[in-house]
């Protein structure tokens, strides 16, 4: 009986030994594809997308990766007050001149110096108001036959919502031009075929400004006042008219 008891209990180190050298290499193993590993950067204009599908890769989920520090991230842009950016179907030029939490309540909505953007998309963006300043050329008395009115400014305010990692965010941007009657180079491509929409909107743009300038020159003055030499027209939104396409959407002022 001793020989059959000691076999069987030499038998059983055996396997304990053997299973425990298995575990080892096991856990060892797991413990090395969880800490040794090396950074790679990766340039993407998805950051959202390329997270998601980084981080569903087998090796990044247990019981590969128990403490989640293979996980996949991003370093986020920062947007800044007095920054300058421009959109996908690169347009206007902006300048950030806000940023506060998205809230109802105007009042009670904290602003912000810079926050982080992951490329998300510019949502339920409002036009807030667009200002035309005029200076006329000469001290001719109108109305006249020529366009006095050459030289102007256009500045356009609007807002967006923006999602960040501290939530939605309302960001307000201008856009301004110059003297942009002849010329188009206050946009970024100027293509009709790849960015038609654009390129239509500028040309359409451009002859309402000429249309402007046009009618300003043609204004009348009482008699024995000085003709004006600088004027400004403001646009806002009508708050009870939501149709973009009828003329009655802006207030002029």
């Amino acid at each position: 009986m001793q020989p059959d008891e000691f076999s069987s209990h030499y038998k059983s180190t055996e396997m304990v030994v053997i299973g425990g050298l298995i575990l080892t290499v096991v856990f060892t193993l797991l413990n090395l594809g969880s800490s040794v590993y090396s950074t790679k950067a990766i340039y993407t204009s998805d950051p959202n997308v390329t997270i998601g599908e980084l981080n569903a890769r087998w090796f990044r989920k247990a019981p590969f990766n128990w403490q989640g520090n293979t996980k996949a991230e991003c370093q986020p842009a920062t947007l800044s007050v007095g920054s300058s950016i421009f959109t996908a179907n690169l347009g206007f030029r902006y300048t950030i001149t806000g940023i506060s939490a998205a809230s109802d309540n105007e009042q009670s909505s904290s602003s912000a110096p810079s926050m982080q953007y992951r490329n998300d998309i510019l949502r339920d963006c409002q036009v807030q108001n667009v200002f035309i300043f005029l200076t006329k050329v000469d001290w001719s008395t109108p109305p006249s036959k020529w366009n006095s009115w050459d030289d102007f400014r256009v500045t356009s305010t609007l807002w967006c919502i923006v999602m960040s990692d501290a939530g939605a965010m309302k960001v307000t941007m201008e856009a301004f031009q110059t003297n942009a009657q002849r010329n188009f180079d206050y946009i970024i491509t100027d293509d009709p075929k790849t960015h038609a929409s654009v390129w239509w909107g500028t040309r359409l743009l451009n002859a309402y400004l000429n249309g402007v300038l046009t009618a300003a020159s043609q204004i009348t003055v009482p008699s024995r006042q000085p003709p004006p030499v600088r004027g400004a027209m403001k646009y806002t939104p009508n708050p009870s008219n939501n149709e973009t396409d009828d003329p009655g959407y802006n207030t002029e002022l």
